[in-house]
């Protein structure tokens, strides 16, 4: 069974990247299964339902009622995964690709050890300047009377550690295969991206269009999208580009555009 998963850091376009691949005909994306697993577990003392992209309650979804069904009382990522996986092969068979954007990397060391898995990540990165222009806005709506500049620099620190961390860890893990790309790719050549992506993949080849329509997805947690008006389109965030906190992070880490040309340009 072929298993595609997306490490990244959160806001570097993660899901809308999974949504697009999610167009080809052979590939189911479940959204953030880490997280999600970590929801229904939650839920169970809610009294609001865990709705899927898909419009109806986790309890009610197609996919993911099965999965409630024989989750067990007590939390357990790596029992929840097995779980995911086997309901998986029975509701759309082996030749499907499941699509995990569950961004953090540690679940790949219990999932690499699962025979009869074929394992390929994907690092996706986004341009330090937006990515810090991004976690700086949105910790500024939480802590309105801490300075922007000093959150740019802490991002920018934890860009260039938390980037080489996921890059050590896919060469510790040694996939079946990796590739990267970025928000930037994506969002200037969505069709080049995506099929250059469904290639490394191994799926049949498929031409991009760019319909949600054709999207094939169960997203139970993740990014909603809603600071795109909730469109699954790769848009081009360019609000950094009039802002200046991101300055003292190039100052301080001068480091920091070189690396933003190998990581999210392809380019030394």
């Amino acid at each position: 069974m072929k298993f595609a998963y997306i490490v990244s850091l959160p806001h570097s376009g993660s899901t809308i990247l999974s949504y697009n691949l999610s167009e080809h005909p052979d590939i189911v994306f479940l959204g953030e299964i880490g997280y999600a697993l970590q929801k229904l577990h939650e839920s169970k003392s809610l009294t609001s339902p865990v709705l899927c992209s898909c419009g109806k309650p986790a309890a009610q979804c197609d996919f993911w009622s099965s999965v409630v069904e024989r989750l067990p009382t007590r939390f357990d990522e790596q029992v929840g995964y097995e779980i995911v996986i086997e309901e998986f092969q029975k509701k759309f068979g082996e030749s499907k690709l499941l699509l995990d954007s569950n961004k953090i990397v540690e679940p790949l060391y219990f999932l690499r050890t699962r025979a009869g898995l074929e394992i390929r990540g994907i690092h996706t990165t986004r341009d330090f300047r937006g990515a810090v222009v991004s976690e700086a806005r949105r910790k500024k709506k939480k802590r309105p009377g801490r300075p922007e500049w000093i959150t740019a620099i802490q991002a920018g620190f934890q860009w260039i550690r938390k980037n080489r961390g996921i890059q050590r860890s896919f060469a510790e893990l040694d996939l079946d295969g990796m590739c990267q790309t970025s928000y930037e790719k994506l969002c200037k050549n969505p069709a080049g991206e995506v099929e250059k992506i469904w290639r490394f993949l191994g799926v049949a080849p498929h031409s991009y269009v760019g319909e949600e329509s054709a999207q094939n997805a169960h997203l139970l947690a993740g990014n909603t999208l809603k600071t795109s008006g909730g469109t699954r389109t790769p848009i081009y965030d360019s609000r950094w580009k009039s802002s200046w906190i991101w300055w003292p992070c190039v100052l301080l880490m001068p480091i920091l555009p070189l690396l933003n040309r190998r990581w999210v340009y392809g380019r030394d």
